[in-house]
């Protein structure tokens, strides 16, 4: 039912999300990173460190110009 009323909690539930890490490191602290990664689960979402995961459904990344962004 598209009028039902979804927790916060469950938000991103069937998000699948990959963070390149590799382009925040010289501009954000880890601990942000892991808080990132841990609001997202908490919220229902499956955070990955495998670019080629068969179910991803999001990718973050810090510029349009890296190479996984490319791909």
């Amino acid at each position: 039912d598209k009028h039902e009323l979804i927790p916060s909690s469950e938000c991103l539930l069937g998000c699948v999300i990959f963070i390149d890490e590799g382009e925040y490191r010289s501009t954000v602290p880890n601990e942000n990173l892991c808080t990132w990664t841990k609001t997202l689960v908490e919220h229902g979402a499956t955070v990955t460190a495998d670019l080629q995961h068969p179910n991803l459904t999001h990718f973050v990344c810090a510029y349009r110009t890296g190479e996984n962004f490319r791909q």
